[in-house]
């Protein structure tokens, strides 16, 4: 699945929240944030993240990091996460479940920050940039896809968290 970088107004409904790039304090970086442009309110945003990079002979897959982010209230953002560009020649994902409240199943998305040059792009075109209105703030804003199965703690429950190494064949 590939996230694709769009103006705010492109923002498709296949989820009820996006994430949005913001430029960050730090120089070359960008703060991740999750925007909730609704007047629905989660208790509880759990999140599941890593990154994935090709090498010459294989595939190099960062740890996980999974954490609880606590609410995300109607109509207001929170910060996810900070990327500096290096970190961006890599396919940085998140999988989230979004609770509405603490006995119902979780709605589960699914997106990845844009690689490198597709934020260069998006920067150098004023009409990517726009002001969200959440936010308030220029941003380059990031689709959410729904995505099916396990729950993020049935996953974690059965898989380790740590990077590992993965050789490829070449012929």
């Amino acid at each position: 699945m590939n996230s694709k970088v769009t103006s705010n107004s492109e923002k498709d409904s296949d989820s009820p929240l996006y994430a949005v790039m913001v430029d960050a304090k730090e120089p070359n970086g960008f703060d991740v944030l999750l925007v909730n442009p609704t007047s629905d309110r989660y208790t509880n945003i759990r999140m599941l993240n890593g990154g994935v990079q090709t090498v010459d002979d294989g595939i190099i897959e960062t740890s996980k990091v999974l954490r609880d982010m606590g609410e995300l209230a109607p109509l207001s953002s929170f910060f996810i996460s900070y990327t500096d560009l290096d970190e961006l020649e890599m396919s940085i994902w998140f999988q989230l479940d979004c609770f509405r409240s603490s006995d119902t199943a979780p709605e589960q998305y699914f997106f990845q920050l844009p690689r490198y040059l597709s934020v260069l792009d998006g920067i150098d075109k004023s009409e990517d940039e726009i002001v969200d209105p959440i936010v308030k703030n220029k941003t380059l804003a990031i689709k959410i896809r729904p995505r099916m199965g396990e729950t993020i703690e049935s996953w974690v429950s059965q898989n380790s968290l740590e990077s590992k190494y993965t050789k490829t064949n070449r012929d």
